[in-house]
């Protein structure tokens, strides 16, 4: 199975997954602002539910478990507080989880892909809460092999549940996920070829583009500068000029 089609297959079975209680978790006090927290491949997912959360209910920012320190105990009371991790079985989720129950427990959730001994941060968030209320796990069977695959995973659960659908998963992917040269109709040169990307997006698309940055810097492939499209003119430009 090549990408586009493990990409139509991730959104199909996303499309059967019952994203009610991860729905509820980010309804209920809308009025509170919401802080998404994850990790490498992780991050584009915490940035992306920033998004919908700005979009449909009220402030929200996506941080690292690291700069998350900088966030005073005073300010998460006040919030909520979204984690988003593969096992929920590593320092980072395990601080954080610890962290957040102590303050702000009924406010606190964990999105991951497998529940089970292994997975501390679960472990912490379920002594606080009733079982299972606040922590959103695919099953074995929905978790694809794959960074690509379980970045679009989690960003297709969270879109669900905000917005209670997905978009339509019969498009030609062949078509849209096509790599070609703008304005040109010379032969793209292979992208194994480059060295560094200068990736520009616009708000909705930065998850997109911290998906390509952790692909490129995490697979040792290429070096990625990320920039939105108006504070590319202020400077960033340079490295293409």
């Amino acid at each position: 199975m090549n990408r586009a089609e493990q990409f139509t297959k991730t959104l199909q079975t996303v499309a059967n997954y019952n994203t009610d209680g991860l729905a509820s978790f980010f309804s209920s006090e809308p009025s509170r602002p919401l802080l998404a927290t994850a990790s490498g491949g992780e991050f584009s997912a915490a940035r992306f539910a920033s998004l919908l959360y700005n979009a449909a209910f009220s402030f929200a920012r996506a941080e690292s478990p690291y700069t998350l320190n900088s966030v005073s105990d005073r300010t998460l009371h006040q919030g909520k507080l979204l984690i988003v991790s593969s096992s929920g079985h590593n320092q980072d989720a395990d601080y954080i989880a610890a962290r957040a129950t102590s303050l702000i427990p009924q406010h606190t959730a964990l999105l991951c892909n497998k529940l089970g001994d292994r997975n501390t941060a679960a472990a912490k968030i379920n002594k606080v809460t009733d079982k299972g209320v606040h922590c959103f796990a695919t099953s074995e069977e929905l978790s694809p092999k794959g960074f690509v695959a379980c970045s679009i995973l989690s960003q297709a659960i969270l879109y669900k549940s905000f917005v209670g659908q997905l978009c339509p998963t019969d498009f030609d992917t062949e078509a849209t996920f096509s790599y070609q040269l703008n304005k040109s109709q010379e032969a793209a040169p292979a992208l194994s070829s480059f060295s560094h990307f200068v990736v520009l997006h616009g708000s909705w698309g930065e998850p997109a583009a911290i998906d390509f940055e952790t692909r490129m810097v995490e697979s040792g492939m290429a070096s990625v500068q990320l920039s939105d499209y108006r504070n590319f003119c202020h400077g960033r430009f340079l490295f293409v000029s």
